[in-house]
């Protein structure tokens, strides 16, 4: 009953179907990044965990002085990639927030049309079972007259 339809903004809503689809991979892509650095952040934060826990267990008068200033200064290189990718993570979770929100406008978009397609396709539906009773009532009519 319903293959008469035809929603005159079916292209827009395909449209909005489509957009909603790259919202949704721009997303899980954001996400993936985000996940990512956070995990590069703490390889990072346990890289330098073992270089002091190294330089703390270690006997500091059996390491050479070359060797204390270079544990030092890589510990000073880590901190410094650290602070970095903090920095990184904190930018790729605003992204994750940007798209996410941008996700939230585009799937409001399409559910707007997709319910006023749904409405749309109540009311003809309602409309051609009215004018199938008026029909069917017009025939019982027309043969209780002929008898």
């Amino acid at each position: 009953m319903s293959s008469g339809f035809k929603f005159r903004l079916q292209k827009v809503l395909t449209y909005r179907e489509d957009s909603e689809k790259a919202a949704v991979v721009k997303f899980s892509s954001a996400q993936i990044s985000l996940q990512e650095s956070e995990e590069e952040l703490t390889q990072l934060k346990q890289e330098l965990m073992a270089v002091c826990s190294d330089l703390t267990t270690k006997d500091c008068a059996s390491l050479d002085v070359n060797s204390r200033i270079l544990s030092l200064r890589y510990t000073d290189y880590l901190s410094g990639c650290i602070s970095n990718q903090k920095r990184t993570v904190q930018e790729k979770a605003a992204d994750v927030i940007k798209e996410r929100y941008q996700l939230e406008v585009t799937m409001k978009e399409r559910k707007i049309l997709s319910g006023l397609k749904d409405k749309n396709s109540t009311v003809y539906n309602q409309e051609s079972k009215l004018t199938e009773q008026k029909l069917n009532d017009e025939f019982a009519i027309t043969g209780f007259c002929r008898r």
